[in-house]
Parts: C-alpha cells; structure tokens; sequence
C-alpha cells in the first residue's frame, strides 16, 4: 500500500508575503495542490498530519477551497488528523467536515488506533493538558503515551524530542514533548505534522514539515509517499518559492 503524507497545509485567506507578488502567491499556491493531488493519484491513502486550516475560525471560502482541495484526492480513504492551530475550545475547526457525511473522509479529534489493510496503525491528533484531562505537560505526556498502544505505523501532530524548529531545540516549548524513543519501541514507522522543518530524526522517524514557504530562510518543502510494503519513503519536491532576507549596506558603513 502507498500513503501519501502530507504535513501542514495551513489553508488560509491570505498568504504569507503575498503583498510581494502581484498575484499574491496563488498561482504558486495552485501549482502546490496540483502536485500534491497529482501525487495522491498512484496513492491508496492519504494521510494529512494537521493543522490543514491555519485559524480556528475560518470564512466561508476558506472552507470552500479547503473542501474542493480534499475532493481533488480522489475517493479513496483520506485520513485527518486536528492540529493545533484547528483546536477551540472543546470543538474543532473541522467539525464542519463530519456532517458532510463523506464516507472516505475520516477526522481523528482524539488518539484512535484502526487496522486496515493488515496494518495497526495509530492517529494522534493535537492534544492539550486540558483535552487529555490532566494538569500539565508532563501528565500528558505521560498519557498521550498509554494512548499509543503500539502497531505498524503512527501518525501525530505533536513535537517530538529532538526536533528542530526555526534552528533551535523543542525541548523548550511549552507543550507535550514526546520522547523518540519510547515511540520508536512501539511503532515500525512514525511521521508527524506540526513542526514546519521537514527533518529525518531517524530512520524510523520523520517530520513531514509544511507544504509552503511561510518564513525567511525556508528554501524547499515536500510531501512524502510511504511504501508499506518495501518499508521505504519517498520524498516529493513541491514547486515553492524560496525566501531569503536581503541586507542593503549603505556607502559609508
């Protein structure tokens, strides 16, 4: 089986450094969901690790286009997982999505662990202290990990130790950390969302990173296609724009 992977889509009204480009980044944005639903195509699923709406309160055509981007995969089963920019309160920004009654469409609010087509595998939406009904990180850390119970493969939305964002370490987050290790011991393979810098922790570990270039230093992003059945993955330019500063110098410094 091929999965399609596919990190933080962060639908949104307006893109970043869009006043830049005169047609504000969208032909640019169009060409990344076209690769990404061209790439679904030789896919049996689609996996979208969270945060695939960048506010928990969206305008109707954000909605829109999120939905006719999601109906461009296909009919086969597309997985979603609630990230933490989608979390409000105690609902969800894709709630909308379950009364669309669509039967291929499957959103995880909550850590849920299903077996299709021979293999376990475990969906770990974004969880708060609060969500998980505990008093802090370090309490749901601990539960978020009784809750992976173990199988082929898991999917999340949490930051795990020993990743990098914006080149610093996330150990110092305030948020569940979740340890590599303990996670590696259970699953053969395990890819998360949430973290925009796609990165190899390890061979077992990968993080997905998001699908389009939001700040300066960000060169290239990717989606990734999982081979279930040669346990191998492959990664998926997408046709982004780098962004670098600039620095003028004046004559006389």
């Amino acid at each position: 089986m091929r999965i399609l992977l596919l990190g933080d889509l962060h639908e949104r009204l307006s893109l970043p450094y869009e006043a830049s480009f005169s047609d504000g980044r969208r032909i640019e944005w169009s060409a990344i969901k076209q690769t990404i639903i061209k790439s679904a195509q030789d896919c049996d699923s689609v996996i979208l690790l969270g945060d695939n709406l960048h506010m928990r309160n969206n305008p109707s055509v954000v909605l829109r286009d999120f939905v006719e981007f999601l109906n461009g995969l296909g009919d086969k089963p597309v997985h979603i997982l609630c990230g933490n920019h989608e979390v409000s309160g105690r609902g969800t920004a894709l709630d909308f999505l379950k009364e669309l009654n669509h039967l291929n469409w499957h959103v995880y609010t909550d850590v849920q662990t299903i077996e299709s087509n021979g293999l376990k595998m475990t969906f770990m939406p974004y969880m708060t202290p609060a969500n998980l009904g505990v008093k802090d990180n370090v309490e749901a850390i601990k539960r978020l990990l009784a809750l992976a119970i173990g199988g082929d493969i898991l999917f999340l939305h949490h930051t795990i130790a020993g990743s990098l964002w914006t080149g610093d370490s996330v150990e110092h987050l305030n948020e569940p950390v979740l340890p590599r290790e303990e996670l590696e011991e259970k699953y053969d393979f395990i890819v998360a969302g949430h973290i925009h810098k796609k990165q190899w922790l390890s061979k077992k570990t990968l993080i997905a990173g998001s699908v389009l270039t939001t700040e300066v230093g960000e060169t290239s992003k990717s989606v990734w296609i999982y081979d279930t059945n040669t346990k191998t993955t492959e990664e998926i330019p997408l046709p982004v724009r780098e962004i670098h500063k600039v620095y003028i110098r004046k004559e006389n410094e």
